[in-house]
C-alpha cells in the first residue's frame, strides 16, 4: 500500500490505475487499506500463553525435551 500510495503521489497516476497495472484487484487493495495498521485478527480465537494451565506448559516443555531431534512440525502432529 505504501508503494502504491508513494508512486501515485509522485507520478499523479491514480492508485486504482497502478493497482490494476500490478494485476491486483481493486477490492483486495482497498480491503488491505481498511486493515492497514490494525492487528491481524482471525475468525477464531488465537491461543495465548495465559490460556495454558501450568501443568500443560510443563508437559509441553517435557515433551520437547524428550524429543530433541524432532523438528517443530513433527512435534505438533
Amino acid at each position: 500500500m505504501d508503494y502504491v500510495r508513494g508512486w501515485s503521489g509522485n507520478t499523479e497516476i491514480a492508485e486504482s490505475r497502478l493497482v490494476g497495472w500490478m494485476g491486483l484487484g481493486r477490492s483486495k487493495f482497498y480491503d488491505w487499506c481498511d486493515r492497514y495498521g490494525k492487528i491481524n485478527e482471525h475468525n477464531e480465537l488465537v491461543p495465548r500463553d495465559f490460556w495454558l494451565e501450568p501443568w500443560e506448559a510443563e508437559a509441553i516443555i517435557r515433551f520437547r525435551g524428550e524429543h530433541p531431534l524432532d523438528g517443530y512440525r513433527a512435534l505438533t502432529t
